[in-house]
């Protein structure tokens, strides 16, 4: 049996980080998850750097399409550039199942 892991990672050097968003037997559910993901991550940055460019005075609120609450909201945000997300597979099979339930038995 293959379970598919889907991770989101971020950060650099000692401030890296790694969460496991979920786990699915099947690669297609798995990169749902991740494509979802990964829009979600490019749509929230987009309305950052909105944010970021009225703040800097490059743009006005107006102009960005943000509200007051958005804007105040994502000015706020500490804000990761380098997230990425990928998806992992491990594979069970029969005898690994046994060894792991007789491991777990024997503890």
């Amino acid at each position: 049996m293959k379970i598919y892991i889907v991770h989101e990672n971020g950060g650099e050097y000692e401030d890296e980080w790694d969460n496991i968003l979920g786990a699915f037997t099947t690669l297609e559910k798995a990169q749902e998850l991740k494509d979802r993901k990964e829009k979600e991550n490019d749509e929230y940055s987009e309305k950052v750097e909105l944010a970021c460019r009225v703040q800097n005075e490059e743009i006005t609120l107006e102009q960005s399409g943000l509200s007051e609450e958005e804007y105040e909201s994502y000015c706020e945000c500490d804000f990761d550039d380098y997230v990425n997300y990928y998806i992992t597979q491990i594979t069970l099979d029969k005898e690994s199942r046994e060894e792991s339930v007789n491991l777990n038995g024997a503890s």
